[in-house]
């Protein structure tokens, strides 16, 4: 069981990282199927067990990729030579175009 939450909690940063949110969507909807559908002779508690730790396994692992992302993103910036908090200096003859 904990290499199954660890997958979800992976494809869930993936999808995170990625994908944006109607993809995800899917692929959540997709994931609670497979699971109903897979303990469907254990019993209701066990299918709404397996449910909510699919559903939710996989939405901390999108938050995940959310912030690595974004992260990611702002290091990007930050090192990037042309950054946007930067004032560019120029001549008072010169325009920008």
């Amino acid at each position: 069981m904990f290499w199954f939450i660890v997958g979800l909690f992976v494809l869930g940063a993936l999808c995170g990282a990625a994908i944006r949110m109607m993809i995800f969507v899917i692929v959540l909807l997709g994931a609670a199927a497979i699971v109903i559908a897979a303990t469907i002779t254990h019993g209701s508690e066990a299918i709404l067990l397996n449910a909510v730790v699919t559903v939710v396994t996989l939405q901390i692992g999108y938050a995940a990729g959310l912030i690595l992302r974004t992260v990611v993103a702002s290091r990007r910036r930050e090192r990037s030579p042309g950054s946007l908090s930067e004032p560019v200096h120029t001549p008072y003859s010169e325009k920008r175009h």
